[in-house]
């Protein structure tokens, strides 16, 4: 079968410059012996995007595609039963969003599927899941991803890996879209370039970002709360007593911008702390009014990402640990 992006089907106009990148892999490939590529490929679910292009490169080798310049919708149709198979359950009728994340990952030719399967899954997984990290610590949204496709550019060898589904999750809509506009491109691609560049340096807020990306992936209020808790006590609190009044205060210093901003951040997280946080961490969950739960995950959400993207700020700029420890300390307000 040919590959549709060479549009080999009679509906399709040959497109000469698309057929010279794919010719000239297919050579390296063949007698180079060098690399294989792939797209890993994850429809963006809840997301709504006001965009004049349909390529939106966040970095060398992640991009928001939309629908529309793509073939990956057709694609995932025509190979349907294949892949449910794999999954081993039947999968309801499933609507493609209009725009896709698509990842780049390359494999040497030496590196055999058959013996580097659960590997090289564990590598694709990790990155589609800091690609999500980042667009969460963006920007609010339930953002989610249909399904996670596996697709080779270029027609390999049997012990090298074919088109595979690697995950499904199903089609995922809620009032809170994940909204990127005109204006936020540049930032995002700058907090991409933050991100890598800063990932191995001593004070990286990783754990922090996880569960911040746990949080938000997370569908039950009470769960989501104790994400967010534990994301800013990862920042901010080392000590082991005394967490409530020194979690309220070192947030309100850092991200406080004014008095009044200071003044109301102090008591919403000493607040939702007495009234959630313990019982929650210590099982109380039939004590905890959910419906209550649920209104403040929003406000925790929102300080727990103003944080970690200030703090990552202070990384990028060449602060130390200890300086931020100290910036910490400081009462900004008095």
């Amino acid at each position: 079968m040919c590959d549709p992006q060479l549009h080999c089907s009679p509906n399709y106009k040959f497109n000469e410059h698309t057929f010279n990148e794919y010719y000239a892999e297919l050579e390296q490939f063949m007698y180079t012996g060098k690399s294989v590529k792939y797209h890993v490929v994850l429809p963006l679910e809840n997301f709504d995007c006001t965009l004049r292009e349909p390529v939106i490169q966040l970095s060398n080798n992640i991009r928001i595609v939309s629908a529309s310049s793509t073939f990956y919708s057709d694609i995932i149709e025509e190979d349907k039963d294949r892949w449910m198979n794999e999954l081993c359950y039947d999968v309801d009728y499933y609507c493609p969003p209009e725009f896709f994340l698509e990842i780049d990952r390359i494999m040497k030719r030496k590196t055999v599927l058959s013996s580097n399967e659960e590997n090289i899954f564990d590598d694709m997984k990790d990155k589609w899941r800091e690609a999500l990290k980042i667009l969460m610590l963006f920007n609010e949204g339930d953002l989610s991803f249909g399904y996670a496709y596996l697709y080779s550019k270029l027609p390999c060898d049997p012990q090298y890996i074919g088109d595979t589904m690697l995950a499904y999750k199903g089609n995922y809509d809620t009032p809170n879209k994940y909204i990127l506009k005109e204006d936020d491109i540049k930032n995002l691609q700058l907090l991409f370039t933050k991100y890598s560049s800063n990932i191995k340096k001593e004070g990286f807020p990783q754990s922090s970002i996880d569960y911040l990306y746990e949080g938000a992936d997370e569908k039950k209020p009470e769960k989501r709360l104790l994400d967010y808790f534990n994301g800013l006590e990862r920042l901010f609190v080392k000590e082991q007593t005394n967490k409530k009044d020194l979690l309220a205060k070192r947030v309100a210093n850092f991200i406080g911008e004014d008095k009044d901003g200071w003044i109301e951040i102090n008591k919403n997280v000493e607040l939702v702390y007495s009234r959630f946080r313990n019982k929650l961490s210590h099982g109380n969950k039939d004590e905890v009014r959910l419906s209550e739960c649920k209104e403040h995950c929003k406000t925790m959400e929102n300080y727990t990402r103003q944080s970690i993207n200030k703090y990552l700020e202070m990384v990028d700029k060449g602060h130390t640990k200890q300086d931020i420890l100290d910036f910490i300390e400081t009462v900004p307000f008095s």
